[in-house]
């Protein structure tokens, strides 16, 4: 089967959407499918992969790219690559890695909600779905994490740090949240040491809120860290904290904390209650007091761990490549080999 992908982002770009179509893209690849990725993002290394990307195309590469395939899938919907269908009718898939609409008057997520109506719809949460015509068809099928990369390398007990956040320093992620429950477990006499790795425009606002509360001790900010160096260092880490104030679509970081030993404590709407499973806990986004609540109850009994580090192994299962591919292979066999018989 002829698969064209339209990722609008893609590599060199990083993200956790960038991610889940180079994934995608390799494990059909790898299974008998021919697949091409249409991207907007330029590479000056030209990388190659075992599937051909076709960058920044041109009208007339866009148009036979499309007219080669048997099956169109989209990274979100792009009003941007929609409009060929018109022209060179074929089957379309949607894969939601986002909120269609994000705000009033957002006339274009509004657009997107109708074409969503004649596609087969794929939601990466159930939270995501909710929010999702069913169209020709809805499914709930989670994003894939790295599971060649983030593994567990230390034995829990060995592990010599407490809390970590990663993600980018933007106000949406959350981080300040943490650093207020920070303080609030400091008035409680418990000063767990914690480490911050990412960068981005609330690094400054994020050093003077803990030079403020007097958390310089036990508040580390580390930078971006990847690969390995972002592996060992997770792993030295007990527990994960993913705060985010608004409604993560899913959350492969929370996959990758857990992948790597910690259990998560992450916001509870949106996504991310399916990114952690039944491997962490949640609170109410943006509520610092509820966040020390619960680091509080799991500083001070760390066999809380143990029943979040057991059902780590089945979880991640169902997050892993060769897990998202095969129920993406399913579907597509499901969908469209049968009616070619």
């Amino acid at each position: 089967m002829k698969i064209l992908l339209l990722s609008t982002a893609f590599h060199p770009s990083i993200g956790g959407y960038e991610t889940a179509a180079h994934l995608l893209a390799e494990h059909l690849s790898k299974n008998n499918f021919q697949v091409k990725i249409i991207t907007y993002t330029p590479d000056p290394n030209a990388s190659t992969y075992v599937f051909e990307v076709i960058r920044q195309p041109s009208l007339q590469q866009f148009l036979s790219t499309l007219h080669w395939c048997e099956v169109y899938i989209q990274f979100s919907v792009s009003l941007k690559g929609i409009w060929q269908l018109l022209f060179i009718p074929r089957p379309l898939i949607v894969t939601h890695h986002n909120w269609m609409i994000n705000k009033k008057n957002d006339w274009k997520g509004y657009i997107k909600k109708l074409v969503a109506n004649f596609a087969l719809n794929i939601a990466v949460s159930h939270a995501i779905a909710a929010k999702v015509p069913i169209g020709k068809g809805k499914f709930v099928i989670g994003s894939p994490y790295q599971d060649d990369i983030f593994k567990k390398i230390t034995d829990f007990k060995k592990k010599d740090k407490t809390l970590v956040f990663l993600g980018r320093l933007v106000s949406e992620k959350g981080a300040d949240v943490l650093l207020n429950a920070l303080n609030i477990l400091k008035k409680r006499h418990l000063t767990p040491d914690t480490t911050i790795i990412g960068s981005g425009p609330e690094i400054d606002n994020l050093k003077t809120i803990t030079e403020n509360f007097n958390l310089t001790q036990q508040v580390t900010f580390v930078g971006v860290k990847k690969g390995a160096e972002l592996v060992n260092l997770l792993n030295q880490h007990k527990i994960m904290v993913v705060p985010s104030l608004y409604h993560e679509p899913f959350g492969i970081v929370a996959l990758e904390g857990i992948a790597c030993g910690c259990m998560v404590v992450a916001s509870q709407y949106g996504g991310l209650p399916d990114a952690i499973g039944n491997c962490g806990r949640t609170f109410p986004n943006g509520d610092a007091e509820a966040l020390a609540n619960v680091l509080q109850e799991l500083l001070e009994n760390e066999e809380n761990y143990r029943h979040f580090q057991e059902n780590a192994p089945q979880h991640l299962k169902n997050f892993t490549q060769t897990s998202i591919g095969n129920a993406y292979i399913r579907l597509l066999h499901e969908k469209f080999v049968k009616n070619e018989k």
